[in-house]
């Protein structure tokens, strides 16, 4: 009889672990086509709308296999590089918010919170978005690669095609994800309220 019933508990405990849902990969969101005329109304509730997908079709999802090159050429795939609870940080050159963000905000918050918090435990990595065949778009980059080193020597750089692949939403954008490669917060753009981005990075990589 005991033995019967450590079958039926074994079994009841193979069938719970193989309904177990595997976590999905982040859906990319593309930009819907906006009204060609938008109140200011309108216009924050057309991209809050747009937002809050990206936001939903990304939190509590993997991140996508896709091939980064590092500042010496070599690949990477994205979830290989993460082996810890991690911030990152993406941008394009073409944004001013993602590159204060990426050379001044969060570097001040980072360098505050490693002073404040030694305990804490976690990666940063820093991704930028290089831009297809544009005469303009590359000197803003080749100049926001020589900004971005001083503060993450060790950036990544990614295609726009990847960017989307990722949901970005706008310079920086930023990701919060464990060391599943699991997202589980972002956000945008920086902040003028004084100490949020500190406070956001603490609220995330704390234990």
């Amino acid at each position: 009889m005991k033995t019967s019933k450590f079958i039926f508990l074994a079994l009841i405990i193979i069938v719970l672990c193989s309904c177990k849902q595997e976590v999905k990969e982040i859906n990319p969101v593309p930009l819907p086509e906006s009204p060609p005329v938008m109140t200011v109304s309108e216009s924050n509730q057309f991209y809050g709308e747009h937002t809050q997908e990206v936001m939903s079709n990304t939190v509590g999802r993997k991140l996508p296999p896709i091939m980064l090159i590092d500042t010496g050429g070599k690949q990477h795939l994205l979830p290989d590089l993460i082996n810890n609870k991690s911030v990152i940080l993406v941008s394009d050159a073409f944004c001013s918010f993602g590159a204060e963000g990426l050379t001044n905000d969060y570097p001040k918050a980072l360098k505050k919170l490693s002073n404040e918090h030694p305990e804490l435990n976690y990666d940063v990595i820093c991704l930028l978005i290089k831009p297809n065949n544009d005469p303009e778009h590359p000197k803003y980059f080749e100049r926001l690669k020589e900004e971005v080193k001083h503060h993450f020597p060790n950036y990544y750089i990614i295609t726009e095609e990847q960017s989307s692949s990722i949901n970005y939403l706008g310079g920086p954008t930023r990701y919060f994800v464990n060391h599943d490669a699991i997202v589980i917060d972002m956000g945008v753009g920086i902040s003028v309220i004084e100490g949020r981005i500190y406070r956001v990075l603490l609220r995330n990589l704390k234990d």
